[in-house]
């Protein structure tokens, strides 16, 4: 499945306008099948090309932060480490509909599911159609999606909390000033750090 995300991303999904957050979610695959995660790029030409991302050091206390967040959907997790290094053929609908009660369970909003489940159910058909596999069924054909929730712009009290919790731990200086001015300005990421002095 890791396999077929990482072609689908690099032909497909950098024509899509949340090319970001798709990629954001296929890396998790990624990262659990041992591949190197995609990014997207501006070329010379003024397009996007979707390349291999080089590691990263991630800052200590942001390390916990994530390990943190990672261990509340250990169950979720594993779920999708064990899909990413299956088979196509061998995902079963049965098993995504566990994935997706286990989402859920572990307090994943149905927007979030949404798009994860919207995600694979293009690829499949993507690659019956495109790719021409032959004899095989879209197992996400059956999995009911749920509705997405617009992208929320202005935080509640509790959620500047534990934001601001969540930076105390963090020991890079720069995501102080970025999360100020992404929360003054409802900017993306993508526009934050294409920022300069100038």
């Amino acid at each position: 499945v890791a396999q077929a995300l990482n072609y689908y991303a690099r032909v497909y999904s950098l024509h899509k306008r949340g090319l970001g957050a798709e990629l954001s979610r296929i890396n998790r695959y990624l990262v659990a099948a041992g591949m190197p995660e995609l990014e997207a790029h501006k070329n010379d030409q003024g397009g996007i090309e979707v390349r291999e991302r080089p590691r990263r050091h991630v800052p200590d206390g942001f390390q916990t932060h994530v390990g943190r967040r990672r261990a509340k959907r250990s169950e979720t997790n594993a779920l999708r480490d064990a899909l990413a290094l299956k088979p196509c053929g061998r995902v079963s609908t049965v098993s995504l509909r566990e994935f997706q009660a286990l989402m859920k369970n572990e307090g994943l909003s149905e927007s979030t599911a949404q798009k994860e489940f919207a995600m694979l159910k293009v690829m499949f058909n993507v690659a019956m159609r495109e790719w021409s596999w032959g004899g095989f069924e879209n197992p996400c054909a059956g999995i009911k999606l749920g509705k997405s929730k617009r992208r929320f712009v202005k935080l509640e009290p509790a959620q500047r909390e534990a934001l601001d919790a969540a930076l105390a731990e963090c020991e890079n200086p720069y995501f102080w000033p970025l999360v100020f001015v992404a929360k003054e300005t409802t900017l993306r990421r993508e526009t934050l750090l294409e920022l300069r002095w100038s």
